[in-house]
């Protein structure tokens, strides 16, 4: 898994801010937020990293501290259900209205 998807340069990390996951707390970087919350969406036990920046690794370190909102967690899941429901049930109609139109070249008389 990798928690900022390959980079943390990507624009998504300067317009979305990952703080909302984590308690109130002293304040964390972004990418602390990004790195602690990656243990629970979803729910894991090891998270992966690479670098060869000893501050990078500390700062990351460090993000085991901060503790996750596990209302925020809840209401996010709850989102992405939904989504996921809308998008079902939009592909379930696109597939029934499909299936019922005549298709091209029928003269549509039987």
């Amino acid at each position: 898994m990798s928690p900022v998807g390959g980079s943390t340069s990507e624009t998504v990390w300067g317009k979305f801010d990952p703080r909302i996951f984590l308690r109130s707390s002293p304040p964390a970087t972004r990418l602390q937020a990004v790195f602690r919350s990656a243990y629970d969406l979803p729910r894991v036990d090891v998270v992966a990293v690479g670098t060869s920046n000893v501050d990078h690794l500390r700062e990351l370190v460090g993000a085991l501290a901060y503790e996750v909102d596990d209302q925020v967690v809840l209401e996010y899941r709850q989102l992405l259900q939904a989504r996921r429901q809308l998008a079902g049930s939009s592909f379930t109609t696109c597939s029934a209205v499909s299936r019922a139109a005549p298709s091209r070249g029928s003269s549509g008389s039987a």
